[in-house]
């Protein structure tokens, strides 16, 4: 099996030695926990009906580590995980609005010189502050999603990225290994509701962040124009 381009060995089943282990069982506290397809077959298997397919759950695993814990959420993953992308990208956007604020403004400053000054000062501080507002949602997002994934076993890359690459040297590896990560592998599906809030928080803030339309300022300059 690969799990995103990195080879995963299975560990032999202790019952059926030829076999390696190919289904695990999810439910908490089972005594079993791995099984070989004969085990399935021969029905020596637990009574929970929890099974899952051993290449499944590792690439789950794999995809949390990934994501940080939180694949459920993609949205938020891929703000978290862009935050740098994103923080460049609106400090271009506010670069940009000053320039269109500041050429058209000039042309019409001799006409409408106080006023307009003070209009163009007011808009900025305004789109700025409103740019610095998501930015700082988006790093106590960023701050919280980090601090809910420090006590993650998922956060342990280095002993991860062995076990994707080499696998299990047994199974008594492999059951420690699951009772380690099964309960963040399923709390993943119980969002955090304070991750959750700063989602929505984020995406409504960065509806509010204006952006300054030239074409009205080329109006309003024909119209100071003839009024003048």
């Amino acid at each position: 099996m690969e799990i995103h381009g990195t080879k995963f060995t299975k560990p032999f089943c202790e019952y059926h030695s030829s076999k390696q282990i190919e289904y695990l069982c999810l439910e908490q506290g089972c005594q079993s926990r791995v099984f070989c397809a004969t085990c399935i077959v021969n029905k020596e298997t637990c009574s929970h009906q929890r099974m899952i397919d051993i290449d499944e759950f590792m690439q789950q695993i794999k995809d949390q580590q990934l994501n940080r814990g939180i694949a459920s959420w993609p949205d938020i993953a891929i703000v978290v995980n862009s935050k740098l992308q994103v923080a460049k990208r609106y400090s271009t956007f506010l670069q940009q609005q000053h320039e269109i604020i500041n050429n058209s403004f000039d042309e019409i400053l001799e006409s409408v010189k106080t006023a307009l000054a003070t209009s163009k000062t007011q808009l900025i501080e305004v789109i700025q502050a409103k740019v610095d507002t998501y930015i700082r949602t988006l790093e106590s997002l960023s701050r919280t999603v980090k601090e809910s994934y420090t006590n993650n076993p998922l956060s342990q890359v280095n002993l991860l990225e062995t076990i994707y690459n080499k696998g299990f040297v047994s199974t008594e590896s492999l059951i420690n290994f699951m009772e380690n990560v099964l309960p963040f592998h399923q709390s993943n599906y119980n969002p955090d509701p304070k991750i959750e809030s700063l989602h929505k928080t984020l995406n409504a803030q960065e509806q509010e962040i204006p952006s300054v339309n030239s074409d009205k300022l080329k109006e309003l300059k024909i119209f100071v124009e003839t009024a003048v």
